[in-house]
């Protein structure tokens, strides 16, 4: 079977400043997202929310293409409940493995998907595209040949926390 190639040309990396705090998004639509649950969190819709803090490693073969997620967003709707927000311009095959690999592997996690082309994203975008732009005309854009997230300067390199199937299961999770 040939290896597909990925296409992430429309895939535009971005530096964004929000709350005082520099995040360095994998696109612009992770980033019209963010501003979006900031908005979300000022007015007291969700308590608060994180940029990929979490791993998730899969158990499976060693030659596995796919061994770990990292969601895109972890929004507490209170301080003690929250789910993970993946945002998506398209899905391809190792998303929908990674979908599915979470599903039966880690089953009590909630995730939920933001496509490009949904109706829902639409009209998020329609509200904050140009604030976006304002804001990354305002931010440095530094990516030193690389997209990890900016926020762990800010985190004092604090890694994600990571977990498996059999750690999780010693943890409760809503």
């Amino acid at each position: 079977m040939a290896k597909k190639n990925i296409d992430y040309s429309n895939c535009k990396p971005c530096c964004i400043t929000i709350n005082n705090k520099v995040y360095s998004f994998k696109s612009r639509m992770e980033a019209i997202f963010a501003l979006y649950l900031e908005d979300m969190r000022k007015s007291g819709k969700v308590y608060k929310w994180e940029y990929e803090t979490d791993i998730f490693r899969f158990e499976c073969e060693r030659t596995a293409k796919v061994k770990q997620y990292n969601p895109d967003f972890k929004v507490w709707k209170n301080a003690n409940e929250y789910e993970f927000i993946e945002c998506k311009g398209k899905m391809c095959q190792a998303d929908v493995r990674k979908k599915s690999l979470m599903q039966k592997q880690f089953p009590n996690i909630a995730i939920s998907y933001i496509l490009g082309d949904s109706a829902e994203f639409a009209f998020i975008r329609n509200e904050y595209y140009t604030q976006l732009i304002d804001n990354i005309y305002q931010t440095p854009q530094t990516f030193l040949g690389s997209i990890t997230p900016v926020s762990n300067i800010w985190k004092s390199n604090i890694k994600p926390k990571q977990y498996t199937p059999k750690t999780i299961k010693k943890q409760k999770y809503l």
